[in-house]
């Protein structure tokens, strides 16, 4: 059987996929790359929750969910609908830092392209796929093939050449069931993507925290975690508990920390009339849940939490919150 056969094959019997997906792979320059290195890339040095969840059953709002796993020395990454998310400027640089990085997509309407980025270079190759034009550039003549059918064809032919490509396959038994999967928080701006980890944004303040054994990290975690819900009044009953815990939290409290984002984020998008704006008093509050969660996550080396909380209540608070006697 063709490559191309087998993803039309695959786009009949799972015809969800023509409403859109997004199917990237990283193979690094040299040596190998993991989910949790690409996980940490796709944030800028954030450390994203990793479950594992069905992919064609779950729906969180407030979130990216790329399914992930591993393709020889490199991951490929697969998200429903078309995601938004790998194709951003930003995150194609983070992922493309000693790697090389492709990138499938569309939606309902179509819009096939590929998107191609090399290391050591600014920038990126957009591919539009559906332009009838020669091609001459890095992807080869398999771009031409593509582009020389139509419809479904079409989208199996460029399914086909990403394979080609990278390697990478896609087939119905890994669309079925549960999968790695990395959940990435809303964006909390509509302007370009600002990098999570902590050493990006405040540098003396992260190698000062990172001097600190574990026990140190987790009890300045916890503290701005607390400052933060006591202030936006986040005490559900999962933070709490979170709050109390002395080891690894349970499925339960981590279910639930993860789903007091969303009406948070709903409450804001609604405010000033469906035109809400960025650093009001809900959006703070919004922003300073997603701290407060990841501190939790990982009190003992969640430092990208900080960043959240830099972002709701600006360096000044955390400075006060994190005095110098913590170093």
């Amino acid at each position: 059987m063709t490559r191309e056969t087998h993803y039309r094959d695959l786009l009949e019997t799972e015809q969800w996929l023509g409403s859109g997906l997004s199917w990237t792979v990283v193979r690094p320059v040299a040596g190998a790359i993991g989910p949790a290195q690409v996980a940490a890339r796709l944030t800028g040095g954030g450390r994203p929750e990793i479950r594992e969840l069905d992919v064609q059953d779950t729906e969180l709002d407030g979130f990216h969910v790329l399914f992930v796993d591993t393709v020889g020395d490199g991951v490929m990454l697969f998200e429903r609908w078309g995601g938004g998310y790998e194709d951003r400027p930003e995150v194609l640089g983070w992922l493309s830092e000693d790697a090389y990085v492709w990138n499938l997509g569309w939606h309902a309407g179509g819009g096939e392209r590929i998107i191609h980025a090399v290391p050591g270079r600014s920038g990126y190759e957009t591919v539009d796929l559906t332009d009838s034009g020669a091609y001459s550039g890095a992807l080869g003549p398999g771009v031409e093939r593509v582009r020389a059918a139509s419809g479904w064809a079409r989208k199996a032919a460029a399914m086909a050449l990403v394979e080609e490509l990278t390697g990478a396959r896609l087939d119905r038994e890994w669309l079925t069931g549960a999968r790695t999967a990395v959940l990435i928080d809303t964006p909390t701006s509509a302007g370009p993507l600002e990098p999570l980890g902590l050493e990006h944004v405040e540098p003396e303040l992260e190698r000062r925290l990172r001097a600190l054994d574990a026990a140190g990290r987790r009890a300045v975690l916890i503290a701005v975690a607390g400052e933060l819900a006591a202030r936006f009044q986040l005490w559900d009953e999962p933070v709490e508990e979170a709050l109390r815990a002395d080891g690894p939290l349970g499925a339960e409290v981590r279910d639930g920390l993860l789903l007091m984002h969303a009406p948070l984020l709903r409450d804001w998008m609604d405010s000033n009339g469906g035109f809400p704006r960025e650093g009001d008093e809900l959006w703070q509050r919004w922003v300073a849940s997603l701290a407060v969660r990841h501190a939790l996550l990982n009190p003992d080396d969640g430092l990208h939490s900080l960043t959240y909380a830099r972002r709701a209540l600006g360096p000044e608070w955390l400075h006060r919150t994190i005095p110098e006697r913590d170093s």
